[in-house]
């Protein structure tokens, strides 16, 4: 579980990266589909980042709105 959030932490980092540099001032959320889980990172601040891990079978990961 620990590798999984250092992961998505650094996919986060490099995320805000590629925004400020194609000229956005922010990026809130990000929504991450694998096979039998759902990952949702939310921006609060600076220092501070909200992941929710949702594992489920694969049918209700095909059919999960992320909007």
């Amino acid at each position: 579980m620990d590798q999984l959030l250092e992961r998505l932490v650094s996919f986060r980092i490099s995320q805000k990266k590629m925004c400020s540099e194609l000229g956005f001032d922010f990026s809130r959320e990000t929504f991450l589909k694998s096979d039998n889980s759902i990952s949702i990172i939310l921006d609060f601040g600076k220092a501070y980042y909200l992941v929710i891990l949702m594992e489920m079978n694969a049918l209700k990961v095909e059919f999960f709105d992320c909007d």
